[in-house]
């Protein structure tokens, strides 16, 4: 019996693709919308704006579960403005925007200096705070780069890693296989926070890495969606597979995976009319660096390569169930199609077009929620052993420590061709409901009739 070490170091998750171990450039702001650099990677290919195709134009709306409700910005800053002024606590339907989690569209009403959100409400779906609205309003308004968080290996720990794993016995004993571990876990260090776009410790923040970090976990195995396999199993499978079939597993070794979470290509969608805009497509997608970045121009993937593209594959495909089972995914989902839709407005100047003046959002509203966000966040590192008889008999044994490290990009473009007004058809019952239902409704919110 004998023993190889096998080392595929490095599966970061939200930027996902595949390099010989090296320091990472320093995280760096987008420079604008759809563009910039994170990490030192480009933000621009892959985010080009869309344009609607036979395809791609909806001839329904997308159904949502919930109840679909109606919340008045205008109202939403009243209220809000007053009760800060009183100094009065903030209503519970205040400030988590009467429960809507994920946004739908928005309706101008130029006849009461008015803009209307809409949305639905399906507890225990996570609602949308005020502090997420106010957060992302002064994001697009005032012009930041778009929202986005990276968790990072220190480039001083990642040296460290690579000391280790150049000092690693060619066959290690078992004993030397724990003591590796050990000493990989002791070396990768915290992974450092870094954020963009918005304030540190401000509750989006906190979303994007939340799901991040959930999302490191689900990469290694520690944590579970059902119909996805980790990328950890994955490299056991194929070491499994190229053992048996007689083949060299090598060609996972010494790799560096980068997983990002960012928007559809050519998303966001929207469906138009002259007073409404409904969001008709965002999607969250994972892809692996080379898959975002170079689109159109990789190579052929290497084994590392083509594995972690099946995992971010596999994982975009079944988000929405991840969603519906992890409230950190279900925060992140309600921020991407919170920013879409003020994007669109802004883009649109639908405030200015309203009348409505956003100054308290915009510049006087104190943010209820401030959490400290740590300077960093444990390490992780995965642990697999994979043991498989060889054609020769022999019991060959691989240790799998894959790292873990990665981020989010809420970067997304604005264009004519995203508007799709042929179908405005569509928004019109929509616009009845929430007009009649607001006939009815005293104050903030409202569901339509």
């Amino acid at each position: 019996m004998f023993i190889r070490q096998l080392i595929p170091a490095l599966v970061a998750v939200v930027w996902l693709g595949v390099f010989p171990l090296s320091t990472p450039a320093q995280p760096t702001q987008p420079a604008s919308v759809g563009t910039g650099t994170i990490q030192g990677v480009s933000m621009k290919m892959g985010v080009g704006s869309g344009n609607f195709t036979a395809a791609t134009r909806p001839t329904t709306l997308p159904a949502l579960s919930g109840e679909r409700c109606f919340i008045s910005l205008k109202a939403l800053a009243q209220q809000a403005g007053d009760a800060l002024a009183a100094k009065r606590p903030l209503s519970a339907e205040t400030l988590n925007l009467a429960g809507i989690g994920r946004l739908e569209g928005f309706i101008a009403e130029p006849g009461n200096h008015d803009v209307i959100l809409f949305g639905r409400k399906d507890p225990p779906w996570p609602a949308l705070r005020l502090d997420d609205l106010a957060t992302h309003l002064r994001n697009v308004w005032t012009g930041q780069p778009a929202p986005f968080c990276s968790l990072d290996l220190r480039p001083e720990n990642l040296k460290k890693v690579q000391a280790v794993i150049a000092a690693r016995p060619a066959e290690p004993s078992a004993a030397q296989m724990r003591q590796f571990t050990l000493k990989m876990q002791e070396a990768l260090g915290p992974l450092e926070v870094v954020i963009g776009g918005v304030d540190r410790d401000c509750l989006a923040a906190h979303a994007m890495i939340d799901a991040d970090y959930a999302m490191k976990k689900l990469s290694l195995g520690q944590e579970r969606v059902a119909g996805v396999s980790s990328q950890l199993d994955r490299m056991a499978e194929h070491i499994r597979q190229a053992v048996t079939n007689g083949e060299a597993a090598q060609a996972v070794m010494g790799t560096y995976s980068r997983f990002y979470f960012h928007i559809g290509p050519g998303e966001p969608l929207f469906v138009r009319s002259d007073d409404a805009v409904y969001l008709s497509k965002c999607s969250l997608v994972v892809s692996t660096e080379q898959q975002w970045v170079q689109a159109g121009q990789q190579p052929a993937p290497g084994a590392q390569e083509a594995l972690a593209r099946e995992f971010a594959s596999e994982f975009t495909a079944h988000f929405e169930q991840a969603a519906q089972g992890s409230a950190d995914y279900a925060r992140l989902d309600n921020l991407f199609r919170l920013s879409a839709l003020l994007r669109a407005m802004r883009y649109l100047g639908v405030d200015q077009q309203a009348g409505l003046d956003l100054t308290f959002l915009l510049t006087r509203y104190p943010c209820q929620t401030d959490n400290k966000m740590p300077d960093t966040l444990p390490g992780l590192v995965g642990d697999k052993i994979v043991s498989v008889t060889a054609r020769d008999n022999a019991l060959v044994t691989y240790t799998l420590h894959p790292l873990v490290a990665g981020g989010v990009s809420m970067a997304m473009p604005m264009a004519q061709g995203q508007f799709d007004k042929t179908a405005m058809a569509l928004l019109a019952p929509l616009v009845t409901s929430a007009r009649a239902g607001r006939g009815e409704a005293v104050g903030l919110w409202w569901v339509g009739k």
